[in-house]
């Protein structure tokens, strides 16, 4: 399955009769010689009552990363259109290892799902231990020098960590390098002494949503821990808009595709997009 291309290995594991290692997902998510994915969900039963499922995820290394945004939709997705909740429901609560994860969700005119918002939870600022946070609470920038410039990120949690940098007019640039040199910079970047640990990348470009045809207000490229660069990240996606500190809905547009991102009035981050299942089948595991 897949959410704004950010693809995933779903395994509906509700009986509980698999338990994969670190090296079996590593070869599951290998794009030449497993399926290929940024990620793999397994469907577990519910480990407590206000959930319906419970969602382990694991990166394509096969390490655990707490959260995983367009994870969610593609399983909101995949358990509504098997009829695992009452179908037209429209909310259900996914378990998560940081926590239930409530959503909302619509179907199509054929009654197969359009669109899920999914409630993030309330952002955390991380501060490094060279940074100080100002009165409001806001984490000021971790600036690091490269041959672009001096990166500003801005350190938030989502479940994950994240650091972000809005990039100015003369670093824009970086949104458009070839794979392997934006790999590089961004590997680089994220093992960085000055992170507590090692975060999800975010380079991000503020736009005039009025200007463009998707109505984007930002323009984002990620890397992520445990996987490298990916076509989309939704953890990814609400923490920039936390470090832009709009508190306006925005659209957030990425190489895959667009996520909604909004505040809640009670400082929740609400994201909104949709799935896709690309295909079924088997393999046999190594």
């Amino acid at each position: 399955m897949q959410g704004c291309g950010n693809d995933f290995i779903l395994i509906d594991n509700l009986s509980q009769q698999l338990e994969l290692s670190t090296e079996q997902v590593a070869f599951l998510c290998d794009r030449r010689f497993g399926v290929g994915a940024d990620g793999l969900i397994m469907v577990r039963p519910a480990e407590d009552l206000a959930s319906d499922v419970f969602m382990h995820f694991l990166n394509a290394d096969g390490s655990l990363p707490g959260i995983c945004g367009n994870a969610l939709l593609c399983l909101a997705k995949y358990i509504i259109e098997l009829k695992y909740i009452e179908y037209n429901r429209h909310d259900m609560v996914i378990g998560t290892l940081t926590g239930p994860k409530p959503l909302s969700y619509s179907l199509d005119e054929s009654g197969m799902f359009a669109t899920a918002t999914v409630d993030m939870g309330v952002p955390r600022w991380i501060v490094a231990d060279s940074q100080m946070k100002n009165d409001s609470g806001f984490a000021p920038g971790l600036s690091i020098v490269t041959k672009y410039g001096s990166l500003a990120f801005t350190l938030v949690d989502m479940g994950n960590p994240h650091a972000v940098v809005l990039l100015d007019e003369a670093q824009s640039d970086i949104l458009d390098l070839p794979v392997e040199e934006f790999a590089t910079l961004a590997g680089q970047l994220a093992r960085h002494p000055s992170f507590p640990e090692i975060p999800n990348l975010e380079f991000a470009w503020l736009l005039d949503p009025a200007a463009e045809p998707d109505g984007a207000g930002i323009k984002m490229r990620v890397f992520e821990r445990g996987v490298g660069e990916t076509l989309a990240c939704g953890t990814g996606a609400c923490a920039t808009v936390v470090a832009t500190a709009t508190t306006q809905p925005i659209r957030v547009r990425m190489p895959g595709g667009c996520l909604d991102i909004s505040w809640a009035d009670d400082g929740h981050i609400l994201m909104t997009g949709t799935a896709t299942t690309v295909y079924q089948g088997s393999i046999e595991l190594m």
